[in-house]
């Protein structure tokens, strides 16, 4: 069995201390690859299995980030190519020529709040999960706690963005369509799509 994941996930499935990657310069206790028996770590498997761990890039570009490399063979491709990771942290690869680049950041205030309107954290009233009526159009949505929305976190942003996909709202480019009745525009110009009324009515 292999195991990927964040540096951070990969220190404590291996219980080593992670206080040092909680301050710069965010420094890996190892970046070699491990072969562990599964029993070690408790995890049952085939009798005698092993769990292969491929090794973390750097402190906050985990393992996690390799497989996405492995995985879509950016490496093996010939011209610019940009490879994109979201989960807890937000990784990115650039691979370039015979040059591979890749960085990463925190992936909370990126989609919760810090450039998104109405954007919060993933508090009590924030939109988490987001269904739309292809037919309708109409949305439909869950808060943290279940009480009235208050804005929207990152997982209800992607959730919604999906969704509007899904339900013809915008195209692959992520804009518009501006000839539905659902799709308003303001006196800026700007289009939008109500995901829940002002005041929080769900």
């Amino acid at each position: 069995m292999t195991i990927v994941g964040n540096t951070a996930m990969h220190h404590l499935l291996l219980g080593l201390p992670v206080d040092q990657l909680g301050f710069s310069p965010f420094v890996s206790l190892t970046n070699d690859s491990l072969q562990i028996k599964a029993r070690e770590i408790g995890i049952k498997i085939t009798p005698g299995g092993y769990i292969f761990l491929p090794p973390p890039i750097a402190g906050f570009v985990g393992s996690d980030h390799l497989a996405v490399i492995l995985a879509t063979e950016i490496h093996k491709k010939k011209g610019n190519y940009l490879g994109i990771d979201i989960g807890t942290n937000t990784e990115i690869v650039l691979k370039s020529g015979k040059k591979i680049t890749s960085v990463s950041t925190a992936s909370g205030p990126a989609f919760e709040g810090a450039h998104v309107k109405y954007g919060i954290r993933a508090a009590p009233g924030a939109i988490e999960r987001v269904l739309i009526d292809s037919k309708t159009c109409i949305p439909s949505v869950q808060t943290i706690n279940d009480i009235k929305p208050v804005g929207i976190c990152g997982s209800g942003i992607l959730d919604a963005i999906a969704e509007l996909l899904k339900a013809g709202i915008i195209n692959r480019n992520g804009k518009f369509k501006t000839d539905l009745d659902c799709v308003r525009r303001d006196s800026k110009g700007e289009f939008s799509y109500i995901l829940a009324p002002s005041g929080g009515d769900n």
